[in-house]
């Protein structure tokens, strides 16, 4: 089942995170919000943890943290 995660992030972002994602192997994509132009990132709810982790590492907040 396919997820998706927003915080408000912009597109460059979610762009870079999903790149990321794509090279690990995760089938991602970028939905842009075209009433605020902040973006979200697509994923397989089974990829939820790497997601995370990707997020994480580009100092984005993680699935399920309060920002």
């Amino acid at each position: 089942m396919d997820a998706s995660y927003g915080w408000g992030g912009t597109a460059a972002e979610v762009v870079a995170a999903v790149a990321e994602l794509l090279r690990r192997g995760v089938v991602a994509n970028v939905e842009i919000n075209d009433d605020d132009e902040a973006a979200s990132p697509w994923y397989r709810e089974a990829d939820a943890d790497v997601v995370s982790t990707v997020l994480t590492e580009h100092g984005l907040p993680a699935i399920g943290s309060r920002f």
